[in-house]
C-alpha cells in the first residue's frame, strides 16, 4: 500500500505536463522532445530531397499566384522566406513550399506547427496552420490540408 502512496505524487508530476490548447490558435501544443533528441546519425536514408508544397487554388480550379509568401516555426519563431525558394518568384502553378529537409533540424520529429502566409497585392490573401515533424531523414506533414481553396485574393 505503501508503494502505491509514494507513485500519487508521480501521477500528478506527469499530469502537469499534459498537452494544452492554445487559444488563439485553438491548436494543441505539446511539450516535445528536441528536433534531434531521437535520431541517431547514423540512421540510413533515401536520397532524395523532400517538400512539402500549398496548392492554391480558385473555385474555378485554376491557380492562385502570390506575390510573395512565409512560412513561420511558431514554437521557435524561426520565419522561412521566399528568398531560400528563388525558383517560386513567378509560381505560376500555385504551388508553393511549405518546409523542405533544409529545415528539418529546427523542427521536432513528434510534429511541430508552421504557419504559411501569402500575400497578394500588400494584401493577406491567407494564412493556414500546418503540423510539420520528421523521421529523421525526411519531414512530413502530420495535419493541414495543402489543397487550399481561396475565395478572395
Amino acid at each position: 500500500m505503501k508503494v502505491f502512496a509514494n507513485l500519487i505524487p508521480l501521477v500528478f508530476l506527469f499530469m502537469s505536463f499534459s498537452c494544452e490548447p492554445d487559444p488563439a490558435e485553438e491548436l494543441v501544443i505539446c511539450p516535445v522532445l528536441p528536433p534531434e533528441a531521437s535520431c541517431t546519425e547514423n540512421i540510413p536514408c533515401l536520397e532524395f530531397f523532400n517538400t512539402i508544397q500549398v496548392q492554391l487554388r480558385n473555385p474555378e480550379g485554376e491557380a492562385v499566384s502570390l506575390d510573395s509568401f512565409q512560412s513561420k516555426n511558431l514554437i521557435s519563431g524561426v520565419v522561412y522566406t521566399m528568398e531560400q525558394w528563388p525558383e517560386t518568384a513567378t509560381n505560376t502553378a500555385g504551388l508553393y513550399p511549405l518546409l523542405s529537409d533544409s529545415e528539418l533540424k529546427t523542427i521536432s520529429s513528434n510534429g511541430t506547427p508552421v504557419e504559411f502566409t501569402g500575400f497578394k497585392d500588400g494584401a493577406e490573401v491567407v494564412k493556414r496552420i500546418f503540423i510539420i515533424g520528421h523521421d529523421c531523414c525526411h519531414i512530413m506533414l502530420i495535419s493541414g490540408e495543402p489543397e487550399i481553396i481561396l475565395t478572395t485574393y
